[in-house]
């Protein structure tokens, strides 16, 4: 009889102590866009008779980054009307600096990693538009090499979020509106099925950590 009485405190006592598990929350992304949208930026490429193209530029750590196939060539590149120069790149990502000074253009946290599974979202222009287009995702793996090798790129994180023509270059963020990729670029796999490419984080953090 004290046995049972004693099991039963005990059971009790264990409903009234242990919170019950709750399903992870996804993030407030509306919330995350309109904290990260003013530090990305349109990059406009010209060539000698006007406008070729468009990609994404965004400000990390005091950096500016985009995709270096964005910017591999001789055109000429602008943000704002002002001009920007390549200063560095490795793998597909370059770093760029304004001709001078661009007023009101806050920067943004880089992580301090990333995770497989991890709730992430990506943002950049339409290609010829300044229009900013943003999409939520997960990480589907921080790196795979195998993955490398069969697109025949450098090391790169992978993941749900779409991506769309002249997203390249733009920030992927976490959260908490932390940078922990830059996008790349999308592969059709199957049947419609899209694998969306970004730059490994420590690529990035080469540049800014």
């Amino acid at each position: 009889m004290k046995l049972t009485v004693g099991v039963g405190a005990v059971w009790a006592l264990a409903c009234a102590t242990v919170a019950p598990i709750e399903a992870p929350r996804e993030p407030s992304w509306p919330v995350v866009a309109r904290q990260v949208e003013h530090s990305v930026r349109p990059l406009v490429i010209l060539g000698p008779t006007g406008v070729l193209g468009g990609c994404t530029v965004f400000r990390v750590n005091g950096i500016y980054l985009t995709a270096y196939h964005c910017v591999d060539h001789e055109h000429r590149l602008s943000v704002l009307g002002v001009a920007m120069t390549v200063t560095d790149h490795v793998d597909d990502v370059a770093s760029l600096w304004p001709a001078a000074p661009i007023v009101g253009w806050p920067s943004l946290r880089l992580a301090s990693g990333l995770a497989r599974g991890e709730a992430v979202a990506m943002l950049g222009y339409a290609m010829g538009s300044d229009t900013i287009l943003f999409a939520a995702g997960h990480v589907i793996t921080p790196g795979d090499r195998a993955l490398d090798r069969l697109f025949s790129v450098p090391a790169s994180s992978y993941f749900t979020a779409p991506v769309w023509v002249g997203n390249s270059g733009g920030p992927v963020v976490n959260a908490r509106g932390e940078v922990v990729s830059l996008v790349q670029g999308r592969y059709n796999l199957y049947g419609g099925f899209y694998l969306h490419q970004g730059a490994a984080f420590e690529t990035v953090r080469r540049f800014v950590g």
